[in-house]
Formats: structure tokens, sequence, C-alpha cells
């Protein structure tokens, strides 16, 4: 269903090409510091992922397709995704205290903020017009939802990067 509404699918779009190059941006940072990565890394993770990512991808089809209610799951989950992931990297400026890395992650923070800002408001918008929506997705968020990063990462690296980040 949210494929089919010509607002989502044109942020979601913009959001994929600025999502890319958000992760360039990282890649050419660490290179400049000597830290060797693959440039096949991506697929590699993709497809070491292997039957989950596949599971992934056809909950989120049929999720979509049969649940009247799974976009407003889907982009509150975005949002929380987004925030969590812009507070890490104010987070992470003032960790590394670097100013290479504060300037370009204070770039992205601008485009995260924007990505949150617009998962939330489509994510109340279908909220408010349905009480089967914000069931869903109070029983996703408490029961089902996992952090940005888990299932690429374990639970203990994101664990860990999350206490680096935000410990204390």
């Amino acid at each position: 269903k949210a494929c089919m509404d010509p607002v989502i699918t044109s942020f979601l779009s913009v959001w994929g090409y600025e999502e890319m190059y958000h992760g360039e941006a990282f890649l050419r940072f660490l290179r400049s510091y000597g830290v060797k990565i693959d440039d096949d890394r991506p697929a590699e993770i993709r497809l070491s992922e292997g039957l989950h990512r596949a599971s992934s991808v056809m909950t989120v089809l049929f999720g979509s397709y049969l649940l009247p209610f799974f976009p407003a799951v889907y982009l509150t989950i975005g949002a929380t995704n987004e925030m969590t992931t812009l507070t890490g990297y104010q987070q992470l400026i003032k960790r590394a205290n670097h100013p290479v890395l504060t300037r370009m992650v204070q770039r992205i923070i601008k485009q995260e903020r924007a990505h949150y800002a617009f998962y939330r408001s489509q994510a109340e918008r279908l909220m408010s017009d349905s009480a089967a929506a914000r069931a869903a997705v109070r029983y996703v968020m408490t029961r089902r939802f996992r952090a940005v990063g888990e299932g690429i990462k374990s639970v203990n690296d994101v664990d860990q990067l999350a206490a680096y980040l935000f410990g204390g």
C-alpha cells in the first residue's frame, strides 16, 4: 500500500539516494585514514544475511499488501531509526572531537532530520486515522522492534556502540 502512495515513494527515492551517499562519505573518510574496506562490502553483507534478508523483504511486501495498517508500522520504525541515527551522530561528534568528521556528520544530520520529520509526520497521519494502525504500531514497537544495525551486527556489537556513544 505504501508503494502506491506517490508522496511516500517520492520520499523513499530521495531517501535511498541520500543514504547511499552517507555511506560513500563514511567510506571515503575511513579510507583516508587507511582503513581497508572492500568495494564489495555492501554485497557481502546482503549475501551474509541469507534467508533472514529474504524473509524480511517478503514480510514487508506481503505485510504492505495484506495489512492496511502496515505503512504506519513501517513509517514509525523509519522515524525511530532516523532519530536514533541522528542522535548517535550527534554523540559521535562529541566523542570523536574530529574537525573533518564533525563537518561531514553535521551535513548528514541535516538530512537525517528531514528523513525523521517525514517518517514521523506520515506515521502520525496514518495512525490518527486508524485504531488498528495504532495498536499494530504499539505491538511492533514493544514486542518486535530491533535497533537499527541489529542483524548486520550482533546484538553485542550494537550494545557496545550504544554504550560508547551514550555511556554516562
